[in-house]
């Protein structure tokens, strides 16, 4: 499914836009030593402090499960990025809706929304990486595990499918920068 990002113009159009977004089920933020290709850790696979990993339920869009092989072998690519924050009239809540265009190495497009202020943190995360990591969900017990397994068996059970990493553009950082401000000035009070 290639879409481009269409505004909602009636409150079903933003109900339906909010819910068809992909829900991020869990989030971990910080710096990690992620897998290379061949499966071994380096320091060279350093991923930047706080770069927000979310593990995002994909039963809506299956076809995105096999997103993780296809960067793992040919690339990140291509992709274009856009965010809106929205609020939805009957609930109060608002959410920063991220839209991902691939173009390359598929087409295909998708969104991911972020309930705020519960995902507050994820979006700082993303401000000071612009950098975001996708992980299929359910995400696995690593709250749980995380005292009783090395770093490397943390690792390897965090990106067990493998994961689709987003560099985001530095003006497109600053643009979420200004829908941040917005948020936290005119909306979150």
């Amino acid at each position: 499914m290639f879409e481009e990002l269409q505004q909602p113009r009636t409150l079903q159009e933003l109900q339906a836009f909010i819910q068809e977004s992909l829900e991020v089920q869990d989030a971990m933020l910080g710096a990690l030593v992620k897998p290379g290709q061949d499966g071994t850790y380096s320091a060279s696979a350093h991923i930047p402090p706080m770069s927000a990993l979310l593990w995002v339920d994909m039963t809506k869009r299956p076809e995105l499960k096999d997103l993780a092989r296809l960067h793992q072998t040919d690339g990140e690519g291509e992709s274009v990025y856009t965010w809106v924050l929205t609020q939805d009239p009957t609930t109060g809540i608002a959410y920063f809706i991220l839209h991902v265009k691939m173009l390359r190495p598929v087409r295909v497009s998708f969104r991911i929304r972020f309930p705020m202020p519960d995902e507050e943190e994820v979006i700082e995360a993303i401000l000071q990486s612009g950098r975001v990591l996708l992980l299929e969900g359910p995400a696995p017990a690593w709250r749980e595990s995380a005292g009783t397994m090395s770093q490397q068996q943390l690792l390897e059970t965090i990106f067990r499918n493998g994961d689709v990493s987003m560099h985001l553009p530095k003006d497109n950082v600053g643009f979420l920068s200004n829908l941040f401000e917005t948020w936290k000035t005119q909306i979150k009070k």
